[in-house]
């Protein structure tokens, strides 16, 4: 083996791990000082649908009683896996329904902020970026990454985190350690469904595209049949894991527990038919779950041994899904433009929580709070100054860099708008993806800024250091 080599090898593996370590010791100082921390001992039930907490205690009661749940086939919905998983963790760490939820969700936030110098040194190769990176989360404290909600967070840390990394798997020449990153992509991918169904869209899309791009384009090209299989096994894997714990690990939990086979999916046309109501409209539509169950009861399974399972049955399903449709063909220019207006509403709540920021009273523009965005601001100067300077020098590969960057970012965006265009953009919790693509645009300004600064200093002290040799 070529000493330099395993040498060089063995340096990045000791960054890398320091690295990983400041960034979750860091991450755990930002969480305790946050309002999510101020939770750890105080009341959780508040903050969590208590529906989502009944189904969640009658999950961990039976399988701490009975070894494993036995009425998953009862719930018709392959989310209700989530609650069997919290369960068995609720199980294991003695947690009631709310501190499990909460725990969870901790720990994929120390996930997203802990491994932030990793990813950025990954993509900077710059050791002083990677470490200030973190100092974003102190300064800016983007909303979307603390929530007090039970599922909603899955689609901000989940952009969180693959954003850095896609755009740095594109930008390089394709290298073996590639995969590791490629095998991390796949998991949070696999694992972000069980919490929200169809989380891991843009991941799932980006990842496919690499493969064809980085991959397989250039394996058929090389006329290697051993790249091409490896590149047409790892698409396979990657759209297996979009189901591999909603789906497939349910039917062996279900065969191995001789209950009947859960429905995988539930149809999108109660959320969609409410979701008309996010406005006044000339049908009364209310964003209300009642709305769409009133005079439709006899199609629900309400009631079951005592428990509330409300979740659709595939009658109420198909009923839904004509209701829908009748109601906007009969009114199609009212609802045409009120689906333009959702899109146009979701962006600006979008924006106004994140890029902007600051609100519009008396006619001016103030800023809700001014260190965090004055920082933000100045990131984006520096941003804005060094894609000047690559356009002035004609730099293909940073102006490569920006136009991939922006693209992944706005692709994330754009999808993370939809469940809000489904249901109501209003409601905050519906756009987080949409949230931390645009927190991302401050995240890259701020590191954009930090570099700016290492490269100021390294100048100064060059200077002062030939000014003392001399």
């Amino acid at each position: 083996m070529d000493t330099k080599n395993f040498t060089k090898q063995k340096k990045d593996i000791l960054i890398y791990t320091l690295l990983a370590l400041y960034g979750f010791i860091f991450s755990y100082y930002i969480i305790k000082q946050s309002s999510l921390g101020t939770l750890l001992n105080g009341n959780l039930y508040d903050f969590y649908m208590s529906l989502r907490q009944d189904w969640l205690n009658m999950f961990i009661k039976e399988v701490s009683n009975g070894g494993y749940y036995t009425g998953l086939h009862r719930l018709y919905d392959h989310n209700a896996m989530m609650y069997l998983y919290l369960s068995y963790a609720g199980k294991i760490l003695n947690m009631d329904a709310a501190h499990t939820f909460f725990y969870v969700q901790l720990i994929f936030v120390y996930m997203c902020a802990g491994f932030y110098p990793v990813i950025f040194y990954r993509l900077t190769h710059n050791i002083f970026v990677s470490v200030g990176t973190m100092f974003y989360f102190k300064i800016y404290s983007p909303y979307s990454l603390y929530l007090h909600n039970d599922s909603y967070w899955v689609y901000a840390w989940i952009t969180y985190l693959a954003i850095p990394v896609f755009i740095f798997l594109f930008a390089e020449k394709w290298k073996k350690s590639n995969w590791i990153w490629v095998a991390f992509l796949v998991s949070i991918s696999a694992v972000s469904n069980v919490f929200r169904s169809s989380a891991s869209i843009c991941v799932v899309f980006f990842l496919i595209i690499l493969m064809l791009v980085k991959h397989l384009l250039p394996a058929i090209k090389q006329k290697s049949f051993k790249k091409c299989v490896a590149a047409a096994t790892v698409c396979a894997a990657i759209f297996l894991s979009q189901n591999l714990f909603t789906l497939y690990v349910p039917v062996v939990y279900q065969k191995y527990t001789g209950q009947p086979e859960v429905l995988p999916l539930k149809g999108p046309w109660h959320s969609i038919y409410i979701g008309l109501g996010w406005e006044e409209n000339p049908d009364n539509i209310i964003y209300n779950d009642g709305c769409g169950y009133a005079g439709r009861e006899d199609l629900l399974y309400n009631t079951h041994d005592g428990y509330y399972i409300g979740v659709e049955s595939p009658g109420y399903i198909e009923t839904m899904k004509h209701v829908y449709l009748d109601t906007v063909t009969s009114n199609i220019p009212f609802y045409l433009k009120s689906y333009i207006r959702k899109l146009f509403t979701g962006v600006e709540t979008a924006f106004s929580n994140t890029v902007l920021n600051f609100k519009i009273y008396d006619n001016g523009w103030f800023y809700n709070n001014n260190a965090p965005y004055f920082v933000s601001a100045a990131g984006i100067l520096c941003a804005f100054a060094q894609l000047t300077y690559a356009l002035f020098k004609k730099d293909r590969t940073k102006l490569t860099g920006y136009a991939l960057g922006a693209f992944i970012i706005f692709v994330f965006a754009a999808v993370g708008l939809l469940p809000g265009v489904i249901a109501t953009p209003v409601v905050r919790e519906y756009i987080f993806a949409s949230c931390a693509a645009m927190d991302e645009i401050i995240l890259f300004a701020f590191a954009s800024a930090i570099y700016t600064i290492y490269i100021i200093l390294v100048k100064i002290f060059s200077k002062i250091y030939s000014g003392i040799l001399l």
